[in-house]
């Protein structure tokens, strides 16, 4: 239970309800299939296809069964009337420390248009899109924008996924809903993080470019909206949110990225210019880790934070030593005023340099993983496991470290060999 437990209040309402957000699942062809619904996992044979093709009925041991589509298979359903003599599934509450992994549902894809484009929608907000999206824009677009929009991220998602912890309201629960991200089940809803970082990069860069990059200011606007349309849309249809957790989301990104604004600027020459700059922000980083908000001394969204100070940090590192020591690229240059469309070849070079950017982030990655663990395990005299990684002593050195030497590695040596392969 949170500080306040309006969860149970707004319980009732279509804004925090599991039906409502259910309802938009099926909506966009996403049905949740309850596990009594299917019949021991039966799949039609070529017969039954036939069949069912045919428009004939179909008996499987003694039970009425319909035709439903996954993935391209036909699968046997009880009939409404089997599965209400069966009784209801159990319901399971995601979205706490104690959530149970395995959830009594599935699903099935009616429209793979929708599935395929949500799926992009939610990776706008993960890793995935993290490791590619930063790099590109370093290597091959603006330094100066992507850097302020790494400077936002880095704060807004402290606050963002430390409110969670102490907001403390639940995921959907299951069924109505069917969730599709497994890694999630464990971790409280209030706000959508994945709502704040779908509204603060696009709505960021378009800030930040507003006056430096000639371009429509109607069409930098649509642009924007529908990144954060589509990545808010994504948390529904994949069952992770309620529709309350997304607008608390965009509103909390879109009064502090009003504050942030105020001293933005400010900020950013402070950590590309100070002498001391680099200690203040590593400092600071551990120091917001240490005092991070945890469940029994953990919590599933402090890891994740860590990373976020980590790759932020590093970043502004990094652009710290190029600037002081004159090193490539300069990256205190302003974005060339017109959008300059690349021609084949420059596209081309676009994505070697990405390619060898996340190349090396990749092997980065595991020389310093296995670098810290190790350390930490040789410190500390235990064997570094799953669990031993949730401790609050390996989990802030190991992740922290980790993701900062990755991100102070690649974004210093990069142009080093970009100059060496001549691109």
């Amino acid at each position: 239970m949170g500080w306040w437990d309006g969860s149970r209040w707004l319980g009732s309402r279509w804004v925090y309800n599991a039906e409502t957000v259910a309802n938009i699942q099926l909506y966009f062809g996403l049905e949740c299939v309850h596990e009594n619904d299917c019949i021991n996992g039966i799949t039609a044979n070529s017969q039954q296809r036939n069949n069912i093709a045919k428009g004939q009925g179909i008996r499987e041991n003694g039970s009425d069964v319909s035709r439903r589509q996954v993935y391209g298979e036909t699968v046997l359903s009880a009939s409404s009337e089997e599965q209400h003599a069966r009784g209801s599934p159990r319901e399971v509450q995601l979205g706490k420390p104690t959530a149970s992994l395995e959830i009594p549902v599935s699903y099935r894809v009616h429209n793979k248009f929708w599935y395929y484009l949500f799926a992009f929608g939610a990776a706008l907000g993960d890793d995935i899109f993290y490791y590619t999206f930063y790099p590109f824009w370093f290597f091959n677009l603006s330094p100066w924008i992507i850097r302020r929009v790494a400077l936002m991220w880095g704060l807004l998602m402290y606050i963002g996924q430390s409110s969670k912890e102490i907001i403390k309201w639940p995921r959907p629960s299951a069924p109505p809903v069917a969730p599709l991200e497994r890694r999630y089940f464990r971790e409280y809803g209030m706000p959508s993080t994945h709502a704040m970082v779908g509204t603060l990069v696009p709505f960021t860069i378009l800030v930040v470019s507003w006056d430096k990059v000639e371009y429509s200011p109607i069409a930098g606007i649509l642009l924007a909206s529908s990144w954060t349309l589509l990545v808010c849309l994504s948390r529904l249809y994949k069952g992770m949110h309620y529709i309350m957790d997304i607008i608390v989301g965009i509103i909390l990104t879109a009064i502090l990225m009003f504050i942030v604004f105020q001293f933005l600027e400010q900020l950013d020459t402070f950590l590309i210019t100070h002498p001391v700059a680099p200690l203040v922000s590593i400092v600071a980083a551990l120091f917001l880790g240490t005092i991070y908000p945890t469940q029994d001394g953990w919590s599933s969204t402090r890891g994740d934070t860590i990373v976020i100070m980590g790759v932020t940090t590093g970043i502004y590192s990094s652009i710290w030593l190029a600037h002081h020591f004159d090193m490539p690229p300069p990256y205190t240059e302003l974005p060339p005023p017109q959008i300059q469309w690349p021609g084949l070849y420059q596209v081309a070079a676009m994505m070697v340099r990405e390619l060898i950017g996340v190349t090396m982030m990749g092997l980065a990655h595991l020389t310093f993983k296995t670098i810290i663990l190790g350390l930490l395990s040789m410190i500390s005299g235990q064997k570094i496991t799953e669990e031993t990684k949730k401790k609050a002593w390996v989990e802030i050195p190991y992740k922290y470290i980790t993701y900062f030497a990755i991100s102070a590695t690649v974004f210093l040596i990069s142009p080093f060999i970009f100059k060496f392969v001549g691109l």
